[in-house]
């Protein structure tokens, strides 16, 4: 109990509170629409967009995408009802940040 009552005092006086980032949840269709916009809602200015293009990169290649998300990925940012669009492809996305998006998601070179 004092080494969390010292960590919080600690927190609270230097403002260096690490929060984990929001995920993807996958485990029902329900919980990947809330989590996803959870993570969408935490975005700010071009991330949007950049996260689309993250999503893109991860599940193009694995063919799970509706012909209707593609289009919707490949030209808007992400809204944080999107979560419908992705759910053929949620476990593709169980677990995952922003962060964790962004960098499986870019191109790779040969």
């Amino acid at each position: 109990m004092r080494k969390s009552t010292l960590s919080l005092t600690l927190c609270v006086i230097t403002s260096s509170c690490a929060v984990e980032p929001p995920r993807i949840d996958s485990t029902s269709d329900q919980a990947f629409d809330k989590s996803f916009a959870k993570v969408v809602r935490s975005l700010h200015g071009y991330e949007p967009r950049q996260f689309a293009l993250g999503l893109f990169g991860i599940l193009l290649p694995g063919n799970c995408l509706s012909p209707q998300a593609t289009i919707h990925l490949t030209f808007a940012p992400v809204a944080d009802s999107d979560g419908p669009l992705m759910r053929s492809c949620r476990e593709q996305l169980e677990g995952k940040s922003y962060q964790d998006i962004i960098k499986e998601g870019k191109p790779k070179r040969p």
